[in-house]
């Protein structure tokens, strides 16, 4: 095969045909072993290169995700956060003595006594937060429902504890207490209500039902809230007209004009539903 001469593009190589000797070289069948001679494959030296370099850069990439799995952890897979531990608390104890709450029923203290228990055997702050709230939230009612100055202080009690154990969910949630009792405010009745309530004790309305409106009367005098006064005349208005379905007394029917007159008079910004209306 004829050799040209130097090809100036391909450098200081000669060229056999139309292609570099190099190549043609690669192409010749290898002599026979039992010539004895050596044959060598000739690896462009770029080509050398060229794989060292992706050796390296694979080697690179298996770092980098190396440490990534380190720092970061797997996807999928809980991390480990600073502080944490945080959400843990210790042992418990109920902020109160449950022996001064007045349970109005054997089913509110059982679930008041289990909240507490299931406080105690839980370490996760925000269950037993929950928990506590809920406990709470019944001892305030307790107190709605009793106006006792002692049910008041128990409550009192308990609202300060979650104020200091829970202070970011106490600013969320209402903690203050509020006053139903002569014991903890002055109550000034209206001359409507000094009124009704001297009508209320000589109607044939039941011993509930005149407790009841008493209690209503007391709270309303109480707050300084008109939507709150508002609110509690009307409860007090409903129950009322209640009682008048059912017994047709003259001298309810009486104390449900009386109020609703006074609810209207004072509360001319509010009007009474009309459901509750005659």
């Amino acid at each position: 095969m004829p050799v040209s001469p130097i090809d100036p593009a391909q450098g200081s190589r000669p060229v056999v045909g139309n292609q570099p000797a190099s190549v043609v070289a690669q192409q010749q069948p290898p002599p026979s072993s039992g010539s004895g001679g050596r044959f060598f494959i000739k690896i462009p030296t770029e080509q050398l290169f060229s794989g060292l370099s992706q050796i390296l850069f694979l080697a690179s990439v298996v770092v980098i995700v190396g440490i990534s799995i380190i720092f970061l952890g797997l996807p999928g897979l809980p991390k480990s956060v600073p502080g944490s531990q945080s959400n843990k608390v210790g042992p418990f104890a109920p902020p109160i003595n449950v022996a001064d709450v007045k349970f109005p029923s054997d089913f509110q203290r059982d679930i008041f006594l289990k909240n507490f228990q299931d406080a105690g055997k839980t370490t996760d702050s925000g269950q037993r937060y929950k928990l506590l709230q809920d406990d709470y939230t019944r001892l305030l009612g307790f107190y709605t429902g009793d106006h006792d100055p002692k049910t008041r202080k128990v409550l009192e009690q308990f609202s300060q504890y979650m104020i200091n154990n829970y202070p970011d969910q106490a600013q969320k949630s209402i903690y203050t207490v509020p006053c139903f009792d002569s014991g903890c405010g002055k109550v000034n009745y209206p001359q409507e209500i000094q009124k009704i309530k001297a009508d209320l004790t000589a109607a044939s309305a039941s011993a509930e039902l005149k407790d009841s409106l008493n209690k209503n009367f007391e709270e309303a005098a109480l707050s300084s809230d008109k939507n709150f006064q508002w609110s509690t005349y009307v409860n007090a208005l409903s129950s009322v007209k209640s009682t008048y379905d059912l017994n047709k007394d003259q001298a309810v029917l009486a104390i449900y004009k009386h109020l609703a007159d006074f609810i209207t008079k004072n509360y001319p910004d509010y009007k009474i539903p009309p459901q509750i209306r005659m």
